[in-house]
């Protein structure tokens, strides 16, 4: 299964980035400042089981 890294996930270009890789069945690390704070993005990640991983960039 490929996999990515995408920086600035939880909007814009990023989360739709994440939103079409995971649909394509990609392997997907969102990264993005605060988490919790990514409600889409958390969201998204439930519904692609497994296939998106939310990460907090330090």
């Amino acid at each position: 299964m490929p996999s990515i890294l995408i920086t600035g996930g939880n909007r814009g270009l990023g989360f739709e980035f994440a939103k079409q890789y995971a649909a394509d069945g990609w392997r997907v690390y969102a990264v993005c400042r605060d988490p919790s704070n990514a409600s889409d993005l958390l969201r998204l990640a439930e519904t692609r089981e497994g296939l998106l991983e939310v990460l907090a960039s330090t």
